[in-house]
């Protein structure tokens, strides 16, 4: 009876091993290249209990793969031109749009408002420019961003927003919106939390990713 060598198994391991992650770059590739849709993740933590409040949302249907995309403020075909002072601008300008709408809704459901805070927003936009250099939408490193506030501000709970879009001139109220409309996104942003931090970065692909932190201090 054949019995294969270990080294064979081995390799014959490490071919499939392979094949799986190239199908999965291939697939992610495809979609990030493809869909034209927000995709967002939310996320939760109360003291240190992780509790993910949504899982992958993909907000475009079936027809508007098919449909053209809206005009883009920046071609995707082409790297973004624009300084790094205009970009850091422009982001700025961003943060402060995502942050005015979040608290126009806590305000109209009768909710205090948040109140921005430097070392949360520090981490945000650390965040979100790790997801947009490696266009990838994540909560990686969520513990680790805790973890550095909590040395600056005591607090109780914390929760965590991503969100990812592409192809639109108003990418803050596509993300702000898209959060609402998510049961789980809706609950940190309608959550009892003080501060919040808010960060947004932009890939050369033109792909926009938010971060958004939400803090109730002691």
């Amino acid at each position: 009876m054949y019995k294969p060598s270990l080294n064979s198994l081995i390799r014959h391991r490490d071919v499939l091993r392979f094949e799986c992650q190239v199908e999965a770059v291939n697939l992610k590739r495809w979609c990030v290249n493809n869909v034209p849709n927000l995709t967002l993740f939310g996320l939760t933590m109360v003291t240190n209990r992780l509790v993910v409040a949504t899982a992958l949302w993909a907000l475009a249907s079936c027809s508007s793969l098919q449909s053209p995309m809206p005009p883009l403020d920046t071609p995707q075909d082409q790297p973004n031109l624009l300084s790094q002072s205009e970009s850091s601008a422009e982001f700025e300008a961003i943060e402060q749009a995502v942050f005015e709408q979040i608290n126009q809704h806590r305000a109209e459901i009768g909710l205090s408002p948040l109140t921005l805070d430097p070392v949360i927003m520090q981490q945000a936009r650390s965040h979100s420019q790790t997801m947009a250099n490696n266009r990838d939408l994540s909560h990686d490193g969520f513990q680790d961003r805790a973890d550095t506030i909590a040395q600056s501000i005591t607090y109780r709970s914390v929760a965590e927003n991503v969100a990812y879009n592409q192809g639109y001139s108003n990418p803050d109220e596509r993300a702000v919106t898209s959060w609402l409309n998510s049961s789980g996104h809706r609950q940190n942003i309608e959550g009892e939390f003080n501060l919040t931090g808010i960060g947004i970065a932009r890939n050369d692909q033109g792909e926009y990713y938010f971060t958004q932190i939400f803090i109730l201090s002691n």
